[in-house]
């Protein structure tokens, strides 16, 4: 995960987070959130306070809580996916996409 984070650096990707309040129902549109946007990946920084990984682009921020990271997994396109668990129900999946 981190190898591939590292080389997003002045790369485009697409971010796409979807958060559902219900792990056994999972991501359905009535019962999560979602949000999309692009940017380029200035740099991705690691916190050991917090112990996050934040991808820095000039107009945004973005950063997963590798405390809470259940799964993770990348494609043979690069594209990689993160699964966080917060609290007993919340579930937030992220879809990293190199353009």
């Amino acid at each position: 995960m981190f190898d591939l984070a590292l080389k997003l650096r002045g790369q485009r990707a697409t971010f796409t987070e979807s958060i559902s309040r219900s792990r056994d129902i999972g991501h359905d549109r009535h019962f999560a959130t979602r949000t999309c946007f692009s940017m380029r990946v200035g740099d991705v920084n690691f916190f050991f306070s917090g112990t996050q990984m934040a991808f820095r682009g000039e107009d945004a921020c973005y950063g997963i809580s590798l405390d809470s990271v259940a799964s993770y997994s990348v494609d043979e396109g690069g594209t990689m996916q993160v699964i966080e668990h917060f609290e007993h129900e919340t579930e937030r999946r992220t879809t990293i996409t190199p353009r």
